[in-house]
């Protein structure tokens, strides 16, 4: 058994065995580990055959685990444990003072016999397509500032390769001490990351209202919102609905800033 950096064939087994369990797997992402992130998605081998996959992001001081996959028929061996402990020895080697990721309650006591600890959790919601209500000219470029403000409160960290490459491919919209990011997508699109130092609801639903205004009305709209951040109710109210939960897990320090001013992913659960 070898575990190695991924190749274009290796992605093409992890969107394989993705689409088996249902997984939903923006294009923008793959992009993200062919260019910015390159070097961080491992593939698990047996006989030269592709059987796992796990994907990690080293940021200046943390560390992402995401989309950590095995053959159904690796499962049960301890093969996801083996490739689990090397990607948390890749980011620990690349300085991580903390590891974070999402966890099923499948996946959970794995994590947890690691040393992980659940700090919140995080719900999926859904919207369908739907046609477009106003339409907004492009790109909100006020928003850029205030994204890459909030993110680095919330993480205490600059994580620029990240929300460079987000920001070049989306549409940023601020409004007094929040702001939100909408990947596009013909496929797919993420609502996130999502940053409000307020929490006000009223603040955070015009952004929202904005957002949806501006979305493909062709594709669904997904986002991965902290629970605890109580704005649950706006995606409710704007039609979204839940769709699955995860609880936000973390080896090492926690950032102070994630409880204050975090809202939702910039992923579906493997980015951060």
């Amino acid at each position: 058994m070898e575990i190695r950096s991924a190749t274009a064939s290796d992605w093409q087994v992890f969107l394989t065995l993705a689409k088996e369990e249902g997984w939903q797997v923006p294009r923008l992402e793959i992009d993200l580990f062919a260019g910015p992130l390159r070097g961080g998605a491992f593939a698990l081998l047996e006989g030269g055959v592709c059987r796992g996959f796990v994907t990690t992001v080293a940021h200046p001081r943390s560390g992402w685990i995401g989309n950590l996959i095995l053959a159904s028929e690796e499962r049960g061996k301890g093969t996801g444990g083996r490739l689990f402990d090397f990607a948390v020895g890749h980011l620990e080697r690349r300085g991580s003072a903390s590891i974070i990721l999402t966890a099923s309650e499948l996946g959970r006591p794995l994590y947890e016999k690691r040393g992980f600890r659940s700090i919140g959790t995080i719900e999926r919601w859904r919207h369908d397509p739907e046609p477009r209500r106003n339409g907004l000219p492009p790109f909100a470029h006020h928003g850029r500032e205030a994204l890459c403000q909030l993110d680095a409160l919330a993480w205490e960290e600059a994580r620029s390769p990240l929300l460079s490459f987000l920001s070049e491919r989306g549409q940023t919209f601020a409004a007094g001490l929040s702001c939100l990011h909408v990947q596009e997508g013909e496929d797919i699109q993420v609502l996130g990351p999502w940053y409000s130092a307020s929490r006000c609801l009223e603040e955070n639903g015009r952004l929202l209202r904005l957002a949806l205004d501006a979305v493909n009305p062709a594709a669904p709209l997904f986002t991965d919102l902290l629970v605890e951040s109580g704005l649950s109710p706006l995606l409710s109210r704007a039609g979204f609905r839940p769709c699955g939960s995860t609880a936000l897990m973390i080896k090492g320090v926690c950032p102070a800033g994630l409880s204050r001013h975090f809202v939702s992913l910039a992923s579906l659960g493997s980015l951060g």
